[in-house]
């Protein structure tokens, strides 16, 4: 115990000593004693410890060899002369080696996947300013929907509908409350789990291509965040068919039943199956015209070609699609006669069994 701290001493001296280009076990042959107290200090450490002697003195001997190729050995930097000194010394003493490499590798092992791909990956930095990467469900949806925070830009009125990948709500932007959308809200597990990538992608395709005609609801924007889909539309005031309207006249039928019809010939021209038709997809705009939303059961189809996919809403299918049978654009027109029906008499045609003749109910 005694002699542990003038052993210190000197090593620390010996250390600050060192030239820049020093072997891993002493210093150069060269080194001179700054004074006869070193000198003794440095022969009692010596006796103390014959095995440090004897290494120090193979390493000056070695120093001490001429270069055979007549070059000098390249200057080591002096960050590696720390780190080369601190481990002779240590060693030498008897003392543990410098674990600091131990430590971060034991840190690196507890951290997240994401972060230890992107710290060993070539390009980590080029990834962007977050650690983790960018996740699999944006990459399923990133021809569509761009990555955006868009969300910051506008503030929710209120709910608008709720169906069964996510809602709808009225919002207005932040900086003039009288400019307002509709905001329909997805979530991508769900979509992702429902098998109904594909369908959605078709339905902003539809919409971004057909939302210039008059009877159909024009589409906005369309972004992403990390968990959710967002589809901005514009905003039709009066809602749906049969709320703002319990009786319809003749002339009134004629009109909506007309403007519907327009709507589903330029869907079916441009080669889309509607299959959605309905009075909650049917909205009112600020003039009591009609306009087509939600294009979820859309698909693009030529006409002519049929499709066997069975759905829409029961009332409105066409029996060929409860049958099971290959059905093509003529279900809309089912559909429509259907609502057509419902605006007269307020009531829907309905079957009991599909080899019943259709009819109305009487009570």
């Amino acid at each position: 115990m005694g002699n542990s701290q003038p052993r210190n001493a000197s090593r620390s001296r010996r250390t600050q000593q060192w030239p820049q280009g020093a072997a891993e076990l002493g210093a150069t042959a060269d080194h001179r004693r700054e004074d006869e107290q070193q000198a003794e200090q440095q022969q009692e450490q010596e006796q103390a410890n014959p095995r440090r002697a004897q290494l120090q003195a193979q390493a000056q001997a070695h120093q001490s060899q001429p270069d055979p190729a007549g070059e000098e050995e390249p200057p080591v930097q002096s960050q590696q002369v720390q780190q080369l000194s601190t481990w002779s010394l240590g060693s030498l003493s008897g003392g543990r080696l410098n674990w600091s490499f131990s430590g971060a590798r034991n840190s690196f092992r507890h951290r997240n996947k994401a972060t230890r791909k992107s710290l060993t990956s070539l390009h980590g930095s080029r990834r962007g300013k977050t650690q983790w990467h960018r996740p699999l469900t944006n990459s399923i949806f990133n021809s569509h929907f761009k990555e955006s925070s868009r969300n910051d830009l506008y503030q929710i009125e209120h709910l608008v509908a709720k169906g069964a990948f996510g809602v709808v709500f009225k919002v207005c932007t932040k900086s003039d409350n009288s400019v307002c959308y509709a905001l329909k809200v997805l979530k991508k597990s769900k979509l992702i789990e429902d098998n109904s990538v594909r369908q959605i992608k078709d339905e902003a395709d539809i919409q971004k291509v057909c939302g210039h005609h008059p009877f159909i609801v024009k589409q906005i924007d369309l972004w992403q965040n990390r968990h959710n889909l967002h589809i901005l539309s514009e905003y039709v005031p009066n809602g749906e068919l049969f709320s703002k309207i319990t009786h319809f006249s003749i002339d009134l039928v004629r009109l909506y039943v007309g403007e519907i019809a327009l709507a589903l010939d330029f869907l079916h021209n441009a080669g889309i199956i509607y299959r959605d038709a309905k009075p909650e997809n049917i909205l009112l705009t600020q003039q009591f015209h009609v306009k087509l939303t939600d294009f979820g059961l859309s698909k693009w189809l030529k006409l002519g070609a049929n499709t066997r996919t069975m759905c829409g809403t029961f009332k409105y299918m066409a029996p060929e699609i409860l049958c099971g049978e290959p059905y093509g654009h003529a279900v809309d027109w089912w559909a429509l006669g259907v609502i057509a029906c419902q605006m007269l008499t307020q009531k829907i045609a309905s079957m009991r069994h599909l080899g019943d003749p259709i009819g109305f109910p009487t009570q």
